[in-house]
């Protein structure tokens, strides 16, 4: 694997990834039924992934077809319930109808996660108000103390809607 373009968990030992493989970094989907210790090519999953495309990074390639990115180098994006969300430099955007992007008006933005019904939060540095990294969801924010916001950073769902985060080597659920 050269890059992870998306990956969906959906049961305890199942994932799938779309994903750069091999030298000639050729797209693939690949799915695992065995907690990530095998991998088998699926091209299913490409029709059914949200994606950057690599070989266009202003195009978001999703099931219902290409969008247009609100920016010319889009470095995240995540979709459900009918929403799109992507990640712009630190600020992110929506779309809920495939052609018009809307700001999420929050400065900051590493990461971010849509769930079943289109809500969407995010992780973000705002020195301001947190000194970690600050999760908001619809409605709440909960500021986790001391998290780097200078690594990497993940948030996910779980099937409660609790969202987890992953930052440097920090993992944690924020409730």
């Amino acid at each position: 694997i050269q890059q992870i373009l998306a990956l969906e968990p959906y049961a305890a030992d199942q994932a799938m990834i779309v994903a750069l493989m091999g030298d000639g970094c050729e797209l693939q989907g690949l799915r695992t039924f065995t907690y990530g210790e095998f991998w088998e090519p699926n091209d299913e999953i490409l029709a059914s992934s949200t994606y950057v495309d690599p070989a266009n990074p202003v195009a978001v390639v999703a099931p219902a077809g290409t969008l247009d990115a609100p920016c010319a180098t889009p470095t995240g994006v995540r979709a459900n319930g009918g929403t799109t969300a992507v990640i712009c430099g630190s600020d992110a955007s929506q779309t809920t109808d495939a052609a018009t992007w809307s700001s999420l008006d929050q400065a900051g933005v590493l990461a971010l996660t849509v769930a079943g019904d289109g809500q969407i939060t995010t992780a973000r540095a705002d020195a301001a108000s947190c000194d970690g990294l600050l999760v908001a969801e619809p409605g709440a924010a909960t500021c986790i103390p001391s998290v780097p916001t200078d690594a990497p950073v993940a948030v996910t769902l779980d099937a409660n809607g609790t969202p987890w985060i992953w930052a440097g080597d920090t993992f944690v659920a924020t409730r």
